[in-house]
């Protein structure tokens, strides 16, 4: 599986780790912030209108106090007694609100339900008292001073509404203050909770980030940068081999041209009857030179290949050096996500904090606009590097393509030559044939005959050698090709045929 997949797809599986990584800390995160979220909207709903409701009840529980008051020393005269009854409807109104909130504990809710309807009570209570006490006298005086028994009965009711009056004051202060400690108690805890989790957040980021981290690198570094380290060097070995060769194969056809020439000088002594071998002699002159033409071109062809490895080796460094800079990018956006996450609770808490007013949460809102501009950018930035990279992956297959129809014009050249070496030893045999009936003057020739033969074979057997090594190299250039444009882009180009061992040609060079 992993061989079969391209450098462009490996690449992108390590994007493809790396995405997963992050999408699985922005869960985690986001797992975490809905226990927060659920509480803050719990406090919002329930705590926070449960405090505001409880003071409210209180002023105005106050205010209503303050006006019986008012009654008792001026009388009715600023509309006391309506304003007083407009206060008890607000008390009780606050409390209505406490007792249809959802949110809030049972005990507390039956606390307020008991108190409520007390107050119910006790304001019908002291409207009629106090309406009372307007009908019998517009002044405090008027019913202190006489001895009746209304009086004493109304002075008794003044008194006890009094003292119900400090009671309930009290217990309306003691909501208002158990809403507002809990709210407190809440708010802290939630504060603690957040800091909690953003640690935890911390290092589930960290630990997901080193992971992925390493298993990008071990992607890259086993599937891409060692398979094409090892590769390329073969490939250099083998070309160093096949240079060597060649220079070996132009000094023994270099040989065998001067040998044709001191045989055909010695045949131009010869008399009439040996102008047949003198032209089988021409023949193997002219062999051996379009020999040494062919073995120049390979040559050219040898150095030609040297100049594609070459590029092939710059184009795989560049393509290196884009993974490198894709990697940082891809840390740039790790670093912004990171922060983008940190002003998203602190977005968060600030719009708990601020309530209604919202105005931290503007601040915080724009700035992780910014962070995703940012991201957006950095996205951009990876985009335009992997493309990058595509490219020049595509150059490096085309040079390698390059690199095989040049080895491909390397064996049929050397193929020819196996050809003309062949009539070389053809037209050395009819000369050796020749050379029967001829007196110990031309012994020289025949000598010379043998020796153009020996090189002959040496020659052929060299253009063997050349083709093992040139079949060899095409299978490495393959291996490239199937490294860099994957199984199913190398099939067109895989060789077939058996090539012998890197160790059999060893063994062949130390017998010879």
């Amino acid at each position: 599986m992993r061989k079969s997949l391209s450098v462009a797809q490996k690449i992108g599986l390590s994007l493809m780790i790396l995405i997963i990584g992050y999408f699985v800390s922005t869960g985690v995160a986001f797992t975490l912030g809905r226990e927060t979220e659920s509480r803050l909207y719990g406090i919002s709903e329930y705590l926070f209108t449960a405090s505001s409701q409880s003071k409210i009840a209180l002023s105005a529980f106050e205010e209503q106090i303050k006006y019986y008051n008012d009654i008792i020393m001026v009388g009715n005269m600023g509309g006391y007694m309506e304003q007083a009854r407009k206060k008890a409807d607000e008390v009780q109104n606050a409390l209505e609100v406490i007792l249809t909130l959802t949110g809030i504990h049972k005990d507390k809710i039956n606390e307020v339900r008991s108190t409520s309807e007390e107050l119910k009570r006790f304001n019908a209570a002291a409207q009629a008292v106090y309406m009372e006490y307007l009908k019998k006298s517009t002044d405090l005086e008027d019913i202190f001073e006489s001895e009746d028994e209304e009086k004493e009965g109304l002075e008794d009711e003044i008194f006890r509404i009094g003292q119900q009056t400090g009671e309930f004051r009290d217990r309306l202060t003691a909501f208002s203050q158990n809403f507002s400690d809990e709210l407190k108690a809440e708010l802290a805890d939630i504060s603690s909770l957040i800091r909690r989790y953003r640690y935890i957040n911390v290092m589930i980021f960290f630990g997901i980030a080193g992971f992925v981290g390493i298993a990008v690198w071990l992607v890259i570094s086993r599937s891409v940068t060692r398979p094409l380290s090892r590769i390329i060097r073969d490939l250099s070995i083998f070309s160093a081999d096949i240079v060597s060769e060649a220079v070996q194969r132009s000094c023994v056809s270099r040989s065998l041209a001067d040998r044709s020439s001191q045989q055909a000088a010695t045949v131009e002594e010869i008399s009439s009857s040996l102008e047949e071998m003198s032209s089988m002699t021409k023949r193997n002159a002219h062999s051996a030179a379009e020999a040494h033409d062919i073995v120049e071109k390979l040559i050219v062809l040898v150095k030609k290949t040297d100049v594609f490895m070459t590029e092939l080796m710059a184009s795989m460094s560049d393509i290196s050096k884009s993974s490198e800079e894709t990697f940082k990018i891809v840390k740039t956006i790790d670093e912004i996500a990171f922060q983008t996450n940190l002003l998203a609770l602190n977005a968060a808490v600030e719009a708990a904090r601020a309530g209604e007013a919202g105005a931290g949460f503007a601040v915080v809102a724009d700035e992780v606009r910014n962070l995703a501009l940012r991201s957006a950018k950095s996205a951009k930035d990876t985009s335009a590097l992997i493309e990058e990279t595509v490219k020049k992956i595509k150059d490096g297959s085309k040079i390698t393509s390059d690199t095989i129809e040049a080895f491909k014009a390397l064996a049929k050249d050397a193929v020819s030559m196996k050809e003309l070496m062949a009539e070389i030893a053809a037209a050395s045999d009819h000369q050796a044939q020749g050379t029967e009936h001829v007196n110990i003057g031309i012994s020289e020739m025949d000598q010379l005959t043998q020796q153009n033969a020996a090189s002959a074979e040496q020659v052929a057997s060299y253009s063997i050698e050349m083709n093992v090594r040139a079949e060899q190299m095409k299978r490495m250039v393959d291996k490239l090709t199937s490294l860099v444009g994957g199984r199913s882009f190398s099939a067109s180009h895989s060789s077939s045929g058996d090539v012998r061992p890197l160790n059999l040609i060893e063994e062949n060079n130390l017998k010879k």
